[in-house]
């Protein structure tokens, strides 16, 4: 879901950023336990090879959640655009609507009464 109004994008974004904050947060905690695998690696651990693998299975699923969050929130930025541009539409549209009635107006007359009024104070 990417928004059906400009409201809701904004509200979809919101999410976004916080879902991105907390993508952050926990890439420091995995690049945390990344050092502490390593150490247990270093110092001769019993069960080192079964925690590096453990590190490497989280580190690659972690990773894996990269890509799509970035593109969901280019779709998310994509789609708050179309959502301004018709947004913009609209607004157009509707002061079309309300212009067009007195443009396609073939009522002269106030028009022929300004030059009526013009054309006296001409004369004089």
């Amino acid at each position: 879901d990417y928004g059906k109004d400009m409201t809701s994008v904004q509200n979809l974004q919101k999410k976004q950023q916080l879902l991105e904050n907390e993508f952050n947060i926990k890439k420091e905690k995995i690049d945390q336990l990344s050092k502490d695998a390593e150490h247990f690696q270093q110092v001769g651990h019993f069960d080192a090879n079964n925690i590096l693998k453990k590190q490497i299975q989280l580190v690659s699923r972690f990773q894996s959640l990269l890509e799509p969050l970035q593109m969901k929130k280019i779709k998310l930025n994509a789609s708050l655009e179309l959502q301004r541009l018709l947004h913009d539409i609209e607004d157009e549209e509707a002061w079309i609507r309300e212009k067009e009635p007195s443009i396609m107006s073939t009522n002269r007359g106030y028009l022929i009464c300004f030059e009526k009024i013009s054309c006296e104070y001409e004369i004089k």
